[in-house]
């Protein structure tokens, strides 16, 4: 299943960076791991992966696909969790 999570990832990840608007800095990077994050939590959750599933396999993907450096992967991914759970709570509370 975690196989199949980051072929999806990674297809997005990879269709994104070749296009020629790419600009390859900081803050392109965030932003494209945040809408990963939130596309690999989806597409994760469509699957019955865990929420370390998902996190293992978009560290993996931002660190081999985008090219991140793990330790700062680590904290866009820790930082994007906390992010979505902080949307599903939000969510939970105000519905």
């Amino acid at each position: 299943m975690i196989e199949v999570l980051e072929k999806r990832i990674a297809e997005l990840a990879n269709a994104v960076i070749a296009d020629w608007r790419w600009v390859r800095d900081d803050l392109s990077v965030s932003v494209l791991g945040m809408i990963l994050y939130g596309y690999t939590l989806e597409t994760g959750q469509a699957l019955g992966a865990t929420t370390s599933d998902v996190d293992a396999a978009m560290l993996r993907c931002v660190r081999l696909n985008v090219g991140a450096a793990s330790k700062w992967s680590s904290g866009l991914v820790a930082e994007a969790n906390a992010a979505a759970l902080t949307s599903v709570t939000t969510l939970a509370i105000t519905s």
